[in-house]
């Protein structure tokens, strides 16, 4: 076999193999809270979503566990200052963020600050134990539901650190490898 058809063949199956290729889309939000009725607590913290499975931008909701399959929820960290009680950092990984809650009820501008969009009612997180922090259904963060000892907090912020690109469909990349097989035979019949 001479040079070209094996290289025309392999660019082909490139082009292919490439347009079959599915790719997660990931969005990171930084969230803040603040302390109210008195409280001094504050709170920052992380969540993925992928966005394959919940379209957030159109406005979708979800509630579902994490780290279980078909979750949206990918990953969520918080870290708890200046509190009563249950200062400290939280996570899925530990095994203390048990379900997350995305409440929207419609399209979503994911470039700009979400607190105080129309169409976002919020995200809401439960713990494993009672006595660990999780937000109620108003979206207030409790450090400590079970306790006098229990600082209330309300977020304040959460903006999408990065919004990435929407991936080409398999139609897109087929047609890109079919014009770098053109290209190819354009070189070689030079």
């Amino acid at each position: 076999m001479s040079k070209r058809p094996r290289l025309v063949s392999a660019t082909i199956a490139a082009s292919f193999i490439s347009s079959s290729v599915a790719l997660a889309d990931f969005v990171t939000f930084d969230m803040v809270w603040e302390g109210i009725d008195g409280s001094n607590a504050s709170a920052w913290g992380s969540l993925t979503i992928d966005t394959s499975i919940l379209d957030i931008a159109a406005g979708a909701s979800a509630v579902s566990s994490f780290g279980v399959s078909g979750s949206p929820f990918v990953d969520f960290m918080i870290t708890i200052e200046d509190a009563q009680t249950n200062n400290g950092t939280y996570s899925v990984a530990d095994g203390h963020i048990s379900l997350g809650i995305w409440d929207a009820t419609g399209p979503l501008d994911l470039g700009t600050e979400l607190i105080g969009q129309a169409g976002f009612e919020g995200f809401n997180f439960w713990p494993t134990s009672t006595s660990l922090p999780g937000n109620a259904p108003a979206g207030i963060l409790n450090t400590h539901r079970d306790s006098p000892a229990n600082d209330r907090l309300v977020m304040t912020s959460m903006i999408a650190q990065n919004v990435s690109v929407v991936p080409l469909p398999p139609a897109a990349w087929a047609g890109l490898g079919l014009l770098g097989v053109m290209g190819v035979c354009r070189r070689m019949s030079r």
